[in-house]
C-alpha cells in the first residue's frame, strides 16, 4: 500500500505545513514601521485631536507617556477604543503594559475592560528605551454618556481622553 496515494495524508501534510509556517513566521514591528515611512500603506485610522495633560496634582516633569492617536470603533453593545501610546522607560528592566500597570477608567472611576485578541501578548517597552504601543479596550454602551471623559492611568500618570471629541 502506498501511503501517499491517500488524500487524508496530503491534507494532513498541508495542515501541518501551514501550522509550521504560521509558528515560524515572525512579524517584526520595526520592518512594518520602515514600510510605512517609505511610503507604504498603513491601516491606521487617522488620529483625533485630544486634550492631553498630566494629573493636576502630579509634579511637572517631562512626559513619560503620551497618547499619539486614538479611535473608537462602534460594535454591537459598545465600542472598541484603540490607543497608540508613546512610552519612555527609564528603568533598567522592561516595562510590561498589562493590566497591572495600565488601566482605562471612566470619570466615575470605573475601570474599562481590556479588549484582547487570542494569543496577543501585552506590549513591552524595553529597558532604557522609548517605543510606541497599541492598547485596546472594550467600552460598553451602558452607563456612558457621549460627553464622558476617560482617563488612561499608567504608573501613576493620568492622561485625559475625551470621548465627546470623537463622536
Amino acid at each position: 500500500m502506498n501511503i501517499f496515494k491517500r488524500i487524508e495524508v496530503w491534507l494532513l501534510l498541508a495542515i501541518v505545513g501551514g501550522a509550521i509556517w504560521l509558528v515560524t513566521k515572525s512579524e517584526d514591528p520595526a520592518s512594518e514601521e520602515n514600510e510605512i515611512t517609505k511610503g507604504g500603506k498603513s491601516n491606521v485610522v487617522p488620529s483625533h485631536a485630544t486634550e492631553i495633560r498630566n494629573s493636576p496634582d502630579a509634579p511637572a516633569r517631562p512626559e513619560k507617556f503620551r497618547i499619539e492617536e486614538w479611535n473608537s470603533v462602534p460594535e454591537s453593545g459598545g465600542k472598541v477604543i484603540s490607543l497608540k501610546v508613546n512610552a519612555r522607560n527609564e528603568r533598567p528592566e522592561p516595562l510590561v503594559l498589562d493590566s497591572d500597570n495600565v488601566r482605562l477608567v471612566t470619570a466615575t472611576g470605573t475601570a474599562v475592560d481590556r479588549f484582547f485578541l487570542p494569543f496577543d501578548e501585552p506590549p513591552v517597552v524595553e529597558a532604557n528605551a522609548e517605543s510606541t504601543a497599541e492598547l485596546r479596550y472594550w467600552l460598553s454602551d451602558k452607563g456612558m454618556e457621549p460627553s464622558d471623559k476617560l482617563w488612561l492611568e499608567i504608573e501613576g500618570e493620568r492622561l485625559e481622553l475625551g470621548l465627546g471629541t470623537n463622536q
